[in-house]
């Protein structure tokens, strides 16, 4: 394997990982912009900046995995290396498909002992509280963890989307 093909491999697999780790952002974002909307005199720098850090986001994770060749370019990541290959008897695919797996396994053991809490302390509230409790944490857990499940059972396919759009 070249010494950018790995580089290939390694920043879509940290692109994998940004997309997942934007679920943890853009909730507290809406959550803090429908805060602001709802209060009658707001100023727009707030949202000036939500749709700024929305377009930094779209534009990294665009990068980190459609686009490596240039942030492989700029940083110069192939220089240093004495040889021009590593030899790996393991294809790109495998390998993406490989870090879909491990990223979901993580999303999964990160997210499910919340999921299981927030339905715990659900059905505590709703006992001492009928009618006030909220299940926006129960829902939000349990899509986080439903997504590691889907990267893990739909490794394969993730791996030829994201070498389809390399070859295009």
């Amino acid at each position: 394997m070249k010494i950018r093909t790995l580089w290939n491999v390694i920043l879509k697999t940290i692109g994998i990982w940004f997309i997942i780790s934007l679920l943890y952002i853009v909730p507290s974002i809406f959550t803090g912009l429908a805060i602001f909307l709802s209060e009658r005199y707001y100023d727009t720098t707030y949202i000036i900046i939500c749709i700024l850090i929305a377009g930094f986001f779209i534009a990294t994770i665009r990068l980190l995995i459609f686009r490596t060749d240039i942030i492989i370019d700029k940083l110069k990541l192939e220089k240093g290396f004495t040889e021009e290959s590593i030899n790996l008897n393991i294809n790109t695919s495998q390998i993406i498909s490989l870090a879909s797996i491990i990223i979901g396994a993580i999303t999964i053991i990160e997210n499910l002992p919340s999921f299981c809490s927030e339905i715990i302390t659900f059905l505590q509230y709703n006992e001492l509280l009928p009618g006030h409790t909220s299940t926006k944490q129960i829902v939000y857990s349990a899509i986080k963890t439903f997504i590691g499940y889907l990267l893990i059972t739909n490794h394969n396919k993730i791996a030829l989307l994201i070498n389809r759009q390399k070859a295009n």
